[in-house]
């Protein structure tokens, strides 16, 4: 069985064992006396053991492979795989990285629709739109309007935002908006490319410094 990847229909908090999925197409009843149809899903940087599929509501062992159990918002993407399409599998250990985690695994978070003022859901998503954007908040809990144990740290300087451009947005020096203003202007994106961010207030203001300036 490939690799196959569909979103959540719904946000899920980090308790929730059962939720519905856009398609079910790869996610299998595993039989775990005989290891056939066993199946993982990978949802940002939260594993997950699949217990049983109807139609397409999903039932799972939440937080496995060493990874822990979050909140996910609507539309997150998911890849489903075997177990051994996760040999080798590195979560993300948070109990010692608890600003920027390290990442080897890991699925974007929802789609962001461009504007003004955005809040990152996660270090690692798309953005549709080619609105520009001239402030962008971090991906806190506050932010997101997440409670619990399985909060996410609030992020500091170095933390490393990577946004996948899926239209031509302009990010724009200056602020004028809400959150963390840019500290250079990046040029009209190529849609399908990647642009990534680094927060640093070392210069005695928060801003996200480009890897680049131009596309």
């Amino acid at each position: 069985m490939s690799l196959a990847y569909t979103t959540l229909s719904a946000a899920i908090t980090p308790n929730q064992t059962s939720f519905s999925v856009a398609s079910a197409t790869n996610i299998t009843n595993p039989v775990f006396n005989t290891g056939a149809g066993i199946t993982y899903l990978l949802v940002e940087q939260e594993a997950m053991l699949v217990t049983s599929v109807t139609g397409t509501v999903v039932q799972v062992q939440r937080g496995v492979l060493g990874t822990r159990a979050m909140n996910h918002g609507n539309a997150c993407f998911i890849m489903s795989g075997l177990p051994a399409d996760f040999l080798g599998f590195f979560p993300a250990i948070k109990a010692f990285t608890i600003n920027q985690p390290d990442i080897a695994f890991q699925m974007p978070s929802q789609t962001v629709t461009a504007a003004a003022s955005i809040i990152a859901p996660s270090n690692f998503f798309h953005l549709s739109g080619a609105t520009g954007v001239t402030n962008m908040q971090p991906p806190t809990s506050a932010l997101l309007s997440y409670t619990g144990s399985s909060t996410e740290e609030n992020y500091a300087n170095g933390t490393r935002v990577t946004i996948i451009c899926d239209s031509t947005p302009a990010f724009t020096s200056g602020g004028g908006g809400t959150g963390v203003a840019f500290a250079a202007t990046v040029v009209a994106a190529t849609a399908a490319t990647v642009i990534e961010f680094i927060l640093d207030g070392s210069s005695g203001t928060q801003l996200w410094y480009p890897t680049r300036h131009s596309t």
